[in-house]
């Protein structure tokens, strides 16, 4: 009412999702891996860590770009630019505030061109707790799990390599039904619900 009062309008409804891995059901993510991995057969799966070359970082740009597909409700808000800086820039932020960028690729195995990604970024302050930051996958390359694929491929590379990892915590517009789809059968539950609101300024 208060951000009403003030010309502001509903928006958006964003949720928080929060995936406790001590608690997340193994045997189930395995399942889910094996059928994803059937329907993603012509897809092969990268680990990278940043910082990572130039050429492999600028290969990037493009699936990075398709989180614009992403629903934003009715919010005004214009696609995002990406290039190479801005990637490096990222990966530099990450690193100097303490974090390491973790990033799982799938490539078309004809091609060899990205498909799809996801990127976790975790914190050496809160050695614990991890941010799943942009799972993305392609137009041209949707309807074959990828998304399900690089983000089970992502947990189990960190219980390999950073198993101080209990939580990892991620974000989504409501309307974002696949991907929430895909957060839930893996083991995130709803945390909290936030609403935005915006104000159009006339010129």
């Amino acid at each position: 009412a208060f951000a009403e009062g003030f010309g502001f309008r509903f928006a958006s409804h964003d949720a928080r999702r929060r995936q406790v891995l001590p608690e997340v059901d193994w045997a189930e993510v395995d399942r889910l891996a094996e059928t994803a991995a059937q329907a993603a057969a012509g897809y092969r799966l990268e680990r990278l860590v940043a910082p990572v070359p130039d050429e492999v970082l600028a290969e990037l740009v493009e699936v990075t770009a398709a989180i614009n597909d992403a629903p934003l409700g009715d919010l005004t808000y214009g696609d995002e630019h990406f290039d190479l800086a801005r990637l490096r820039d990222l990966e530099t932020a990450c690193a100097r505030r303490g974090g390491q960028l973790f990033r799982v690729v799938a490539r078309d195995r004809d091609t060899g061109r990205a498909a799809g990604h996801t990127v976790v970024v975790t914190n050496r302050w809160h050695p614990e707790h991890a941010v799943q930051a942009d799972t993305a996958v392609a137009r041209e390359h949707r309807g074959h799990r990828l998304g399900q694929l690089v983000k089970i491929d992502m947990m189990r590379w960190l219980a390999e390599v950073a198993p101080q990892v209990q939580m990892l915590e991620t974000w989504n517009q409501a309307d974002n039904a696949y991907m929430i789809q895909v957060n839930e059968a893996i083991g995130y539950r709803l945390a909290e619900v936030y609403a935005t609101y915006e104000r159009r300024l006339e010129p």
